[in-house]
């Protein structure tokens, strides 16, 4: 044993230290304090500002104050690093002049605690190593303010709607493809991933938001059989009288304008049908006025001249027949209405958010406008569970990429064909060979820079090197395009291995003389204004493009001038993939879609991708890197439409634009669920309902 005077030494340097600690320790938590004690107070000043508008049942107040929380949490924790690191010192300091085993225990019984410990009671207890029975002024402030920091005592913020820990539940949960099966997908949740950096790349985003959607898509597949076997043309209209008179309907109906917007008119018409199990009716020119009656011999569906539909839907001339056949409003009290919901000019004309759709009355439901994916999607966020869970089955989870399924992607495969002509002149594009295994769209306006061209090209060497095509022997890419002019600038771009393949209309007219008037040179010429936009071919063409590039096996990339994977090129890699998607498990992968980003493009991010059918406007916000390198990312086969999955975050305008129907959205893309409850309770309209008229029998 050493000798005492050396053991008393040790223990009087000892109890200097524990001195001089307990000052300093002292000093570290008093700064912090005061530090917190500022910023509450200004919090508390911005809160009861007359300055501070509130929005909806206070939602902003509760933003600023789920804000001044952080702020605390944020101080408390720079508080408790400071103390362990003196502390740690300390230990260091005590172990190099060697404490006894006494002396240990004694500093283990006085030793200071931890400041805010998560296991402490309460707040105000055993907060500083003080001898003296009587409380401090900083140990009374902090029993004060303790409940406010302590990250023990803060409850969760609470919103309307689910409570913060189911949301924290639900969305923090593993990426998915069964997830819809075994969960009710919420209106609103907490996002709980946490971005790895400041800001990501557009192929950082699209390895994220891409999923592996092949379970789902088979399950769609099969959704869709099913759904004709049970509401499909064929088995409805072959029903009893009293059983026809009792089913409902959905109507699609397009104008031949733009392909790609027209087209989702049409898809999203059968989407709502498989959500609300009724059948489908594609409405025929004149389909949406309630006096229509129609002539069976005179059915003009839309892109009709090109398109074959399934002979599973409607039209509405057949089921106006029909009803008065079965006298459904006589015999059974059943007339036939209709009701529009118009989402054309905007999410504030529609009732989509609000209303039960799966307990309206009317014979048919027609949900005007549906230009884009965007349309239905309204649907996950409807205040009723039902619909959600309806909408989720054929749309997917909002924020799990692998439960989206290629939702459009099934239902062209499902419900349409090329007619013989269009089919005729794609296999003359092919000359014979076998079948392409990539597709090029590139939408440039008549702009001849060669910055896409050149994304594009290195965009296909890359996925082509990745892939290891190079193996097959030469490569076959089909390129489409609205400004012919663009196929020479990226053949000299090409790989010597690649064999371009095109659709030269003007080659083909030559060659075939006896074209049905529809494949004319002058049958369908574009409009003046739409020139720019479509080129100046006849508007068949587009189509005979869109089922070549949609023959694609491996990949389809999207490039443009400005806009990157509109509606048109977002149809033409979901159907490529549907068509190359196999339930054989030994089975090649399907067909991917790409975009091909150049530089200029991403100068300001992907704030240029605004416009809410393209597929990039939920990753357009401040998550998105500026002045990006040329980008090749996977592009997701159904676009999203809110700000739920990882990196996506909005514009300013498309925050102001939510903002402005009522709907509160943050700089991440998180949703206030009273700001939805407030736009359905003071801004829904009234339904827009017809009685239709019926022909006399």
């Amino acid at each position: 044993m050493p000798p005492p005077i050396l053991r008393r030494s040790n223990s009087k340097q000892i109890r200097e230290h524990r001195r001089i600690y307990s000052n300093y320790s002292l000093g570290f938590q008093l700064l912090g304090l005061c530090m917190i004690c500022i910023s509450v107070l200004l919090t508390i000043y911005e809160l009861s500002s007359d300055g501070n508008v509130g929005v909806g049942n206070g939602a902003l107040q509760m933003d600023d104050l789920a804000r001044a929380k952080g702020q605390w949490s944020s101080l408390r924790s720079n508080v408790l690093q400071e103390q362990d690191l003196e502390k740690r010192n300390q230990e260091e300091k005590v172990q190099s002049i060697q404490m006894t085993e006494t002396f240990e225990s004694e500093m283990g019984a006085n030793a200071a605690p931890h400041l805010l410990s998560k296991k402490s009671q309460g707040v105000n207890k055993n907060v500083f190593s003080s001898s003296s029975t009587s409380p401090t002024i900083g140990q009374k402030l902090l029993g004060f303010l303790g409940p406010w920091i302590s990250s023990s005592e803060i409850e969760p913020l609470d919103m309307p709607g689910k409570s913060a820990t189911e949301e924290e539940v639900i969305g923090c949960e593993k990426d998915d493809s069964s997830f819809i099966s075994r969960s009710e997908v919420p209106r609103v949740f907490s996002k709980c991933w946490e971005p790895p950096k400041q800001c990501g790349t557009v192929e950082e985003m699209g390895s994220v938001a891409v999923g592996d959607t092949r379970a789902a898509s088979l399950r769609l597949r099969d959704m869709i059989k099913t759904w004709m076997l049970d509401h499909g043309a064929e088995t409805i209209r072959n029903l009893p009288g009293l059983e026809f008179c009792e089913r409902k309907f959905v109507m699609g109906l397009a104008s031949e304008d733009g392909f790609g917007n027209n087209m989702y008119k049409v898809l999203s018409g059968a989407g709502l049908a498989l959500m609300l199990n009724r059948s489908l009716i594609i409405g025929e020119r004149g389909a949406n006025t309630p006096s229509y009656i129609g002539d069976p011999r005179n059915i003009v569906l839309p892109f009709g001249d090109y398109i074959v539909y399934s002979n599973q839907f409607f039209s509405m001339q057949e089921v106006k027949h029909l009803w008065a056949v079965h006298d459904c409003a006589g015999k059974h009290n059943r007339r036939m209405t209709m009701r529009v919901d118009d989402i054309e000019h905007g999410p504030g004309r529609s009732n989509s958010l609000c209303d039960d759709w799966t307990t309206i009355p009317d014979t048919v439901l027609w949900f005007k406008g549906t230009v884009d994916t965007v349309g239905l999607q309204f649907l996950l966020k409807n205040r009723n569970a039902a619909v959600r869970s309806a909408a989720a089955m054929v749309l997917g989870h909002p924020a799990y990429p692998s439960s989206r399924p290629n939702t459009f992607g099934e239902l062209l495969r499902a419900f349409i064909t090329p007619t013989r002509d269009i089919q005729a002149a794609v296999e003359w594009a092919l000359k014979g060979g076998a079948e392409p295994d990539f597709a090029v769209h590139l939408r440039l306006r008549h702009n001849r820079s060669l910055d896409a061209p050149m994304a594009a090209s290195r965009c296909l060497a890359h996925i082509a090197q990745a892939m290891q095509q190079t193996s097959r022997g030469k490569q076959r890419v089909v390129i489409i395009s609205d400004t012919p002019e663009v196929f020479s600038d990226i053949n000299e771009q090409l790989q010597d291995n690649t064999e371009l393949i095109r659709f030269d209309y003007k080659e083909y007219l030559n060659k075939f003389k006896n074209l049905s008037e529809v494949m004319s040179l002058h049958y369908g010429q574009p409009p003046r204004s739409k020139m720019r936009d479509w080129g100046e071919m006849p508007r068949w063409v587009s189509l005979v493009d869109f089922f070549l590039a949609a023959r694609a096996r491996v990949a389809v990339i999207s490039g443009a001038s400005e806009r990157i994977c509109t509606t048109y090129a977002q149809l033409v890699g979901a159907l490529a993939a549907a068509t190359t998607l196999s339930d054989s498990e030994d089975s090649p992968p399907p067909c991917l879609l790409y975009s091909s980003f150049q530089r200029d493009l991403l100068a300001q991010g992907l704030m240029k991708q605004s416009g809410w059918g393209h597929a990039w406007r939920t990753f357009g916000g401040k998550l998105a890197c500026k002045n990006q390198a040329s980008q090749c990312a996977r592009t997701p086969l159904l676009p999203f439409a809110w700000w739920d999955a990882p990196w996506q975050s909005p514009t300013t305008r498309d925050t102001l634009k939510m903002r402005n129907m009522g709907i509160q959205v943050d700089d991440v893309g998180n949703i206030a669920e009273t700001s939805l409850d407030n736009f359905c309770d003071h801004r829904r309209l009234k339904p827009t309902v017809y009685n239709s008229k019926l022909p006399a029998y």
